[in-house]
């Protein structure tokens, strides 16, 4: 199985980084508390709708169970083959179930082919949001309604990253080059960076694409320096996902969800 034709750098390290990341994916992700927290807001935003789902970023199928049980046919696409392959393995006895590789900037579908479209955790891997929100506006129909999800740029937690990254981290890091021995070189970081959404920002770019934003919520409570804690992390933040429903405080939680319809 290839990969999409005319993968940029950037998405193959995408790719490299879920093909690593599938088991989890496939095992333990979808009963992780800040998953079901995101997926119990996308089957409300869905309520009352039909019909066929494109589900980007489908990873392992995660979200599937869901919408089959509620008459959903799906088309899931990812750009990572093992994640893929672990999804066909899932879903090989239902019908109203397939699944391709493809790139979110270059949807295989044709035009209006689909009623629906939900993107869970994609967004942030790409380095422009309007090619793919041109496509999802091209594949859905009239009427359809698109769902996303996106991590925010205004969070608590990466609000705390960035202003930890301008104080408290030159120091460490003069602290360890003047400690290191001999001529050891640094760790070699990625270049690689997630495009984080601003919530307004992102409203106004789905109008621009003829897609009207409707419901919108937040979820996924995380805390800096928390999140250097991953077990407690978790817990933390579900324990706090309630703030994600209080007006004055909601904004600070780590993901942004809305729907979005075709005008």
């Amino acid at each position: 199985m290839q990969q999409p034709a005319q993968i940029t750098d950037g998405k193959r390290q995408v790719c490299e980084i879920f093909e690593q990341w599938a088991d989890h994916y496939a095992t333990e992700r979808e009963r992780t508390p800040y998953f079901r927290a995101q997926l119990a807001i996308v089957i409300s935003m869905l309520a009352g709708e039909s019909g066929r789902i494109l589900d980007i970023g489908c990873a392992a199928g995660g979200e599937i169970p869901e919408l089959r049980a509620r008459g959903f046919s799906v088309v899931g696409i990812d750009i990572s083959p093992r994640m893929l392959e672990f999804a066909r393995h899932r879903f090989a006895s239902d019908p109203q179930v397939t699944f391709c590789l493809a790139d979110t900037d270059r949807l295989p579908f044709l035009t209006q082919s689909m009623d629906h479209v939900i993107c869970l955790g994609v967004f942030e891997f790409l380095p422009n949001y309007h090619a793919a929100v041109q496509e999802i506006h091209r594949v859905l129909r009239p009427g359809g309604l698109a769902i996303f999800a996106i991590p925010s740029r205004i969070s608590q937690c990466e609000l705390g990253e960035r202003l930890a990254s301008v104080s408290i981290a030159p120091l460490w890091r003069t602290a360890k080059r003047l400690t290191r021995r001999g001529s050891t070189p640094a760790p070699i970081k990625s270049a690689f960076q997630r495009n984080l959404c601003v919530p307004w920002s992102f409203r106004a770019l789905l109008r621009h694409h003829a897609l009207e934003p409707g419901q919108d919520h937040y979820s996924n409570f995380f805390i800096f320096p928390l999140n250097r804690i991953p077990t407690l992390n978790v817990r933390v933040a579900a324990a706090l996902e309630p703030l994600c429903s209080i007006p004055l405080l909601r904004c600070l939680a780590s993901v942004y969800l809305v729907s979005a319809r075709k005008l």
